[in-house]
């Protein structure tokens, strides 16, 4: 079962209802979280479920969201460790001299 279909069924089964645009929601807001305790607190003021059931869903998200990918658990990295490693840029200073029009150009 996909993560989406999880999280349709689970809403569907805590807050009686759910469609694509909550959903992603809900993602959205367990990836950016940093526990399951603030997964439930973020989720608890959008969603209308009992508080017990309403950290059943955080804890299983959170759970499903910090397994490593099939990939990235044979050479030992988590998505987000590959995802940084990625992303990082280099950045230079490139040195520069005035001319007589007050203008910077390079070298």
């Amino acid at each position: 079962m996909d993560l989406r279909t999880w999280v349709d069924d689970n809403l569907i089964k805590y807050a009686g209802a759910s469609d694509p645009t909550t959903i992603d929601f809900v993602l959205a807001t367990a990836k950016s979280a940093k526990s399951s305790e603030q997964l439930q607190q973020k989720l608890s003021d959008f969603l209308d479920g009992t508080p017990a059931d309403i950290q059943a869903l955080s804890s299983g998200l959170f759970i499903k969201l910090a397994k490593p990918s099939g990939s990235a658990a044979t050479n030992g990295a988590t998505r987000s460790e590959t995802a940084t490693k990625s992303s990082k840029k280099k950045y230079a200073l490139l040195e520069m001299e005035d001319n007589a029009d007050g203008l910077a150009r390079n070298k």
